[in-house]
């Protein structure tokens, strides 16, 4: 996956505490749930360290959260087993 990443310049707090509960697999309907991970350094001495891509490292990747398998046009319609094999 390609894309075109630029920072807005604008500073978004996240409270942990208020973001969903992780979704849990379905066995009847069997769907991936597709994410996007983007990896950044961190530095333990920033106290807020501001994610653009000076210290991205990779990204960004989809895959499944389910079964860990990679995003492909073959697998969108493949069934998810729910758990990596």
């Amino acid at each position: 996956m390609t894309g075109h990443w630029e920072s807005t310049g604008i500073r978004q707090r996240i409270d942990a505490d208020k973001l969903p509960d992780t979704p849990e697999y379905n066995p009847i309907s069997q769907e991936h749930c597709w994410i996007i991970i983007v990896t950044y350094r961190y530095n333990p001495d920033v106290a807020e360290p501001i994610l653009d891509r000076d210290i991205m490292l990779f990204g960004p990747r989809v895959g499944c959260l389910f079964c860990e398998k990679p995003y492909s046009h073959l697998l969108r319609h493949r069934r998810c087993p729910g758990e990596p094999k």
